[in-house]
């Protein structure tokens, strides 16, 4: 896996929503390994109203990439994680949308 950067919003996104994810008060550390422990999801460009959201939000110049760890959506530009958004609270998924097998939903 390629290297990323983290931006200061993205680190100050994951205190705000993942408290309970932060292992000894570390942080960084905390958001690294559970970054790094994320894998590729590519149908989230199928989501017409998020991708809208996304792009307006962020800017239309680099189509983002998006990695998920179980209830965790990282949004990635330019190797860079611009941000991380809690599916469970977000209004642009389904419940059903990621188990904690990191897998899509299949019926």
């Amino acid at each position: 896996m390629e290297k990323y950067r983290f931006t200061d919003h993205a680190v100050k996104r994951f205190c705000e929503r993942f408290k309970n994810r932060i292992e000894d008060g570390m942080t960084f550390r905390s958001f690294s390994k559970l970054f790094y422990s994320s894998k590729e999801n590519k149908s989230l460009h199928n989501n017409t109203r998020f991708m809208t959201h996304v792009y307006e939000t962020h800017g239309y110049e680099v189509q983002p990439s998006f990695r998920v760890f179980e209830n965790m959506l990282f949004i990635c530009k330019n190797n860079s994680v611009i941000t991380v958004i809690n599916t469970d609270h977000s209004g642009f998924f389904s419940n059903a949308l990621f188990t904690k097998e990191n897998k899509r939903y299949r019926k």
